[in-house]
């Protein structure tokens, strides 16, 4: 596996362009974005590059995204899940 330094470099890393397009037209939370399906690797993503996803979800949606978003969760992991995809989206938006 790659080391990477960035939470946009493991994703840009992870995934090659027709999937990150596919994730665009359907979102991450359709369940493309296979390899953060599962919630403990979601939790480990976003606990590794909390400071960066953090920051960039609220410079492309505002911090009002992460309001809501902490109203709407059900728990933290929830939180995390919600954070982490909405990340993937982003990204495979900016790469296509």
């Amino acid at each position: 596996m790659i080391e990477c330094s960035s939470a946009k470099e493991e994703i840009l890393n992870t995934y090659d362009i027709e999937t990150l397009e596919e994730i665009v037209k359907h979102g991450a939370f359709s369940g493309l974005a296979k390899s953060h399906n599962d919630l403990e690797v979601q939790i480990a993503f976003y606990d590794k590059y909390t400071v960066e996803i953090r920051t960039f979800l609220v410079e492309k949606l505002g911090a009002d995204y992460i309001d809501q978003l902490i109203e709407e969760a059900e728990d933290k992991d929830a939180f995390k899940n919600d954070l982490v995809l909405s990340f993937i989206e982003l990204i495979a938006n900016e790469a296509t």
